[in-house]
């Protein structure tokens, strides 16, 4: 998908409801009445998070606000809720690199705050109020936004570009930055040097903006040790590697073949494990492949 800069997006400039309905895909009456029609159910997730998932309704129109919010420039940085970025092109951008500090902000969506998203709207993209108010609302529920809503990765960056352009402006030239929505990776081929005092800095700065680390999930790797960045391990040479976690179920899958519900598990981690080692696990794969 071809990008442009935010001021060739249709929200620029967008100062009446009419014009905002339009490019939402619904009727005047329906964007009027918006609020009365946001829905979420609550539920925890298989890693034990709560996810806020919306009726179809909205969840349908945040799809279409991600859709051509996606379609803004971002930094080469950002690997997040992009489509053909990932976690693993995220571990790719940090592959020649020896030494890394791997970060993780904490409570990231509950702390992004509706304030935020009305400013993203108002200020930078230049919208009227009242229609920068209908997308804030749109985007968050209770006043925050949400796992399980299609647009909270790329409206969260955008929100708070600021924070971490400001983030960026703290490293060294020969330093690399990833962000994978909540989880920030800086690595180098050179010592980061006093990585503890490079951490507290980048703390700092999120609490400017209502966020902080989690200082318990903060890690530095030296050149010697197997770094796992966002489900992707980097090697001491340079080799990015699958998780042993991910390898161990592979192995195990091959003794439930059969079962036509594992075979199918296994069918998607012999996919996802060959985007990082295109030729991990030949034999288990010729087999996989016979049968299906």
């Amino acid at each position: 998908m071809k990008e442009y800069s935010i001021n060739q997006s249709p929200f620029y400039k967008c100062h009446n409801k009419k014009k905002l309905a339009k490019i939402l895909g619904v009727s005047i009456s329906e964007l009027r009445n918006i609020g009365k029609k946001i829905y979420y159910r609550e539920f925890i997730n298989k890693k034990g998070r709560v996810v806020y998932e919306p009726n179809s309704y909205i969840k349908k129109i945040q799809s279409k606000i991600n859709d051509l919010i996606g379609r803004i420039e971002k930094p080469y940085w950002l690997q997040g809720g992009i489509k053909k970025r990932s976690n693993i092109t995220n571990s790719m951008l940090h592959k020649k690199s020896y030494y890394f500090l791997i970060l993780d902000i904490k409570k990231f969506f509950e702390n992004c705050q509706r304030y935020y998203v009305y400013l993203f709207f108002k200020n930078k993209m230049k919208m009227s109020s009242d229609c920068s108010n209908i997308l804030a609302d749109i985007c968050t529920y209770n006043g925050k936004l949400v796992t399980g809503s299609p647009s909270s990765v790329l409206i969260s960056f955008f929100s708070y570009e600021d924070m971490f352009i400001n983030i960026f402006s703290l490293l060294d030239t020969n330093q690399v930055l990833s962000v994978y929505v909540d989880d920030i990776t800086i690595s180098s081929t050179l010592p980061i040097v006093d990585p503890h005092c490079l951490k507290h800095e980048i703390n700092s700065v999120l609490k400017k903006y209502g966020h902080s680390l989690n200082l318990e999930k903060s890690k530095y790797y030296g050149k010697s040790e197997f770094k796992k960045i966002t489900g992707v391990v980097v090697s001491p040479k340079n080799e990015l590697k699958v998780p042993n976690d991910h390898r161990k179920k592979i192995v195990d899958g091959i003794n439930k073949i059969d079962n036509i519900g594992e075979r199918s598990k296994l069918s998607g981690r012999l996919s996802y494990a060959s985007q990082i080692e295109p030729n991990i696990f030949p034999t288990i794969k010729a087999i996989n492949k016979k049968i299906r």
